[in-house]
């Protein structure tokens, strides 16, 4: 039934943020609203693409077509953007879309959108990316739905893109301490991939909250953190009823059992045990489950941002040579695409002294070029600095 008060054209929604933040519990609980319909990971190639697209028209090779972006001098998000608004995907893209989707065994969760090859017709990449959205929520059950959604981890660099077409977007933000704790500490397979460097990690980290710093209040666009959601999830649902323009939630949503699009009930998927429905015990993990030195050298690389964020430093936040001398990797084995030393190369290092030393520089004594290379948004950069 209509609801009085809202306009009742279709939402068209995108769930991102970092790894192990959160964005799965967002996706079940969104999903979990009567007007909603939300897939999780149906279609993640169809990001990586554009972006491959984008780089290969520039002749630019990346280690992962989503990357961390800091340092980043070969483009803007300016580029990237433009690049969007004139992508043409073809017959030959979307057969390659789904050609991708059957390979991607461990990132694809609702394979189902694997039936949907011959509905998908070519266009502009906006047009094609809200066709599947329709198609995905219709094969969910969603036919009816008021809002229709996806979530994908990574995708931060298409907000401005996204926000700009109409769609809205949702990032959930994690304590970077346990993020890590879940990446890199976990008790089981929670289906990430290689281990990726420390470094790596924090530095996709910093890349999500720096897109949340610098669109926060912008239309179409909301973030949270997921401390919050766990701990107050009543007031962090009605936030996004609020900015879904929907009805607010049913008060079980917040209270009962989670169950998936499938109407399985959902039993999260920590990387330790099973948590059905919401449960807090995840938060602050980090404290029995970090050494000293590798919580020393999550806080002195994300300082900033974590004040900004709100998270309180455990130390002093200090990035010197006894920080970087005294950590190691949590596991031996690093991805084949890194170097071993990634996490402590004196030239990294070097890098993310220059970057802390800018935040107290006078604002004029950096450019604005770089401010985007170290803070990806000028925006994001004044936001770090009166924090700090």
């Amino acid at each position: 039934m209509p609801t009085a008060g809202f306009d009742m054209a279709t939402v068209h929604l995108l769930v991102t943020g970092c790894y192990r933040s959160g964005t799965t519990l967002l996706e079940k609980l969104l999903h979990a609203h009567p007007s909603a319909c939300i897939a999780s990971q149906a279609f993640p190639v169809l990001f990586f693409m554009a972006k491959e697209a984008f780089l290969e028209s520039r002749q630019i090779q990346r280690r992962y077509p989503l990357d961390h972006l800091f340092g980043e001098s070969e483009y803007s998000p300016a580029d990237w953007t433009a690049f969007l608004e004139n992508y043409e995907m073809t017959s030959q893209d979307v057969q390659q879309l789904f050609d991708r989707l059957e390979q991607y065994t461990d990132g694809l969760w609702t394979p189902q959108v694997l039936q949907l090859r011959d509905a998908l017709k070519p266009g502009a990449f906006a047009e094609v990316l809200q066709r599947l959205l329709q198609l995905t929520s219709e094969m969910l059950g969603g036919r009816q739905a008021r809002v229709w959604g996806d979530k994908e981890i990574l995708c931060e660099e298409y907000i401005p893109f996204l926000i700009q077409q109409g769609t809205r977007v949702v990032v959930s933000v994690r304590d970077p301490r346990d993020m890590i704790t879940s990446l890199d500490y976990r008790e089981r397979d929670n289906l990430t991939g290689g281990h990726r460097p420390l470094l790596y990690s924090l530095r996709a980290w910093r890349k999500s909250l720096a897109y949340c710093l610098a669109h926060e209040g912008t239309a179409n666009f909301h973030w949270l953190r997921y401390e919050d959601l766990v701990q107050h999830t009543e007031r962090e649902l009605h936030r996004l009823a609020e900015f879904l323009e929907v009805e607010p939630f049913p008060d079980q949503v917040a209270e009962g059992a989670i169950y998936g699009q499938d109407g399985t009930q959902w039993l999260g998927n920590s990387s330790f045990q099973d948590q059905p429905g919401i449960a807090i015990g995840s938060i602050g993990r980090y404290r029995e489950a970090l050494p000293e030195a590798t919580l020393r050298y999550i806080e002195a690389l994300c300082f900033p941002e974590m004040v900004a964020a709100g998270y309180p430093l455990a130390g002093d936040g200090r990035l010197d040579d006894s920080v970087v001398q005294s950590m190691s990797e949590p596991r031996s084995e690093i991805h084949a695409k890194f170097p071993a030393d990634y996490s402590y190369a004196p030239h990294r290092i070097e890098d993310e002294l220059a970057r802390r030393t800018m935040l107290a520089a006078p604002r004029d004594a950096l450019t604005v070029e770089q401010k985007r290379q170290w803070f990806l948004w000028e925006t994001a950069y004044e936001r770090l600095r009166a924090k700090t």
